[in-house]
């Protein structure tokens, strides 16, 4: 049938995954993540905090398993911003990553 091309498959191992970046090295310490702000849900934790004067929001969720998932959020528009998790670049979107890694 179809098969991507050898620039898609190239791009897609680009995109730029920063929860593992930043947690690569640590494993979360779950008797602590509460203390840090985190809400213990049935099987996972939960943090969320609102960032770059307040127009965005950092939502992080760490399993059980130690699967880490982050989204952010543009609260303009509710809506998952997706460029902060791509190959994309450019000063703003470069400014979004940066201050969603110190959330």
């Amino acid at each position: 049938m179809f098969r991507s091309n050898s620039n898609e498959r190239k791009r897609r191992r680009k995109i730029i995954e920063l929860e593992q970046t930043i947690f690569n090295k640590y494993q979360p310490n779950f008797q602590l993540l509460t203390k840090y702000g985190f809400v213990k849900k049935s099987n996972y934790f939960y943090y969320q905090t609102d960032f770059h004067n307040d127009k965005f929001q950092a939502q992080i969720f760490i399993s059980h398993d130690q699967k880490i998932i982050g989204k952010v959020i543009d609260l303009d528009i509710n809506d998952e911003y997706l460029p902060v998790h791509s190959i994309q670049t450019g000063k703003f979107v470069d400014e979004i990553r940066k201050e969603y890694a110190w959330c």
